[in-house]
Order: C-alpha cells, then sequence, then structure tokens
C-alpha cells in the first residue's frame, strides 16, 4: 500500500509550504505547516449542490496527529498567513485513497 502522505505530500509541502503558528482556542501554541489557499477552494453547501468559494490553510493529517491534536482542536484557532490574520471557522477533510488520516485537511477561515 502506498503511503501517499510520503509519496506525495511531503515534497509538495516541503516546496510549497510554509510554517504558521496557530494560537488554539485555549491559548496554546502549534506549529504546522500550510499550504496557502486563501484564494479560496470550491466547496459544495446546501441540498442543492451550491458551489461557494472560501479561504482555506491546507495541513496534512499525520502533522496534526503528530502533535496529538485533532481536527476540532483548530476550530476558533488564529494564525498569520502571507501577511493577513485568520480566524479557523471549520474544517474539511481530504482524504487519501488510504483514508482521512493519510490525507490533507482544508481548514476553512476567516478574515480576523
Amino acid at each position: 500500500m502506498i503511503n501517499f502522505s510520503e509519496v506525495l505530500l511531503s515534497p509538495i509541502y516541503a516546496a510549497l509550504g510554509s510554517t504558521c503558528t496557530f494560537v488554539l482556542a485555549d491559548m496554546s501554541n502549534i506549529e504546522l505547516t500550510v499550504i496557502d489557499k486563501t484564494a479560496g477552494i470550491e466547496i459544495a453547501e446546501g441540498s442543492i449542490d451550491l458551489q461557494t468559494v472560501k479561504p482555506a490553510a491546507a495541513i496534512r493529517m499525520v502533522d496534526l496527529a503528530a502533535l496529538n491534536k485533532q481536527p476540532k482542536d483548530l476550530i476558533d484557532a488564529s494564525l498569520d498567513l502571507n501577511g493577513s490574520s485568520w480566524q479557523v471557522s471549520s474544517y474539511l477533510p481530504k482524504p487519501s485513497p488510504n483514508g482521512e488520516a493519510d490525507g490533507e485537511l482544508y481548514l476553512l477561515l476567516e478574515a480576523s
């Protein structure tokens, strides 16, 4: 079985990612490598599949797990990304063929 996180995502995050400090709701800090998607990602909303574009940051699930954190721990976290301040409002798993733990997590952001 291919480890998508190591084989595919690691080189992408090494080339395109930037280290970001997240201030969690409990005021603790964690650092994660993120890929800036603040220009927006398409998300289906509602029962009629209406597409909307929302700013996001992508992280690897293995990086989050290495910190003993769950996606819900990032809700309301704040971060500075490429000169702008953001707050995590929600998240969207982007699993690999091996499941969520081997994939990415899109953090949906709101300007703060």
